[in-house]
């Protein structure tokens, strides 16, 4: 947890793991089993992507007992960087970190396109079945975890859109058959997406900075 690791967290660039237009994710530099999320630096923001994402893990701590498919969120650390969002490291049967299913489809060379839609399949099937209302099912925001035997076990590693509805009546978050109707998109499109950036890979590769 949290309060087992010191507040005053030595980041460099080294431990970057990766960037994206809002935060940076650092490896932490004494436990692997942890990753930092520092926000960039954009002047006047809307809200904190940090404290969206920590509230969207809490309320999803409320209605969900087991939390085994995220990357669970342990509150804020103090960094050479800013402060800092702690989260779970997830890493592969080796010890790698895990990689984005963007990553994987996008970037890797032998992608085993089947067992990817297959993963992702099973981790909508878990949200579907335990009326688990997470409907940011983006292929950057779910890592892959490699298992000993070449199998996958998804996680979502980005909780910040559980704590933002941008419908004006938020229907599918009290309505549990607009709710299932929205999730029930949401995996169709993420499927298809998966499908879609794979075949334009070498394009995609171009975009990808």
């Amino acid at each position: 947890m949290a309060g087992d690791i010191s507040t005053a967290v030595e980041l460099h660039d080294e431990l970057i793991i990766s960037l994206g237009r809002e935060r940076i994710c650092y490896r932490h530099p004494e436990n692997d089993g942890y990753i930092i999320k520092i926000e960039q630096d954009k002047g006047a923001r809307r809200a904190s992507m940090n404290d969206k994402e920590l509230e969207g893990y809490r309320l999803l701590q409320q209605e969900v007992t087991d939390l085994s498919f995220v990357s669970r969120c342990h509150g804020y650390v103090d960094t050479t960087r800013g402060r800092g969002l702690l989260c779970d490291c997830i890493r592969d049967h080796d010890n790698a970190v895990s990689r984005t299913i963007w990553d994987i489809i996008v970037h890797e060379e032998n992608c085993d396109i089947d067992a990817v839609l297959t993963t992702a399949r099973k981790l909508c099937d878990l949200l579907m079945s335990g009326r688990i209302w997470l409907f940011d099912l983006n292929p950057k925001n779910i890592a892959l975890k490699r298992l000993a035997d070449g199998g996958f076990k998804a996680y979502v590693i980005d909780l910040k859109g559980r704590s933002e509805n941008k419908e004006l009546i938020p229907v599918s978050r009290y309505i549990e058959y607009f709710s299932l109707k929205k999730l029930q998109r949401r995996s169709e499109q993420l499927l298809a997406r998966i499908e879609d950036y794979h075949q334009r890979r070498e394009e995609l590769r171009k975009l990808d900075i």
